[in-house]
């Protein structure tokens, strides 16, 4: 299962389904652990994807601030990136 949360994450229905499954694991160390290394890698393309970005905005809401400091640095790695793919209505 880990290896499709990326895809569902970035998937319109999937998406629903991985923010809930953060937000159930929040007292699941190990599950969150294990989502959290399934986003890894993936984080800046995530955080730019219409669906991918609530993903993140869960993650960043339910889960411990030692996977919080993940996000920010891989997203600060791609700030340009990610800048770049924003909507230009923001």
């Amino acid at each position: 299962m880990k290896h499709k949360i990326v895809d569902a994450s970035f998937d319109v229905h999937g998406t629903r389904s991985v923010q809930k499954l953060i937000q159930k694991c929040q007292d699941q160390p190990d599950m969150l652990k294990d989502i959290m290394d399934a986003l890894r890698g993936n984080i800046a393309e995530l955080s730019s994807d219409s669906n991918g970005n609530h993903v993140i905005q869960r993650c960043l809401n339910f889960m411990p601030e030692e996977y919080k400091v993940d996000v920010y640095e891989e997203v600060v790695k791609s700030c340009v990136e990610v800048g770049l793919a924003a909507p230009p209505d923001l």
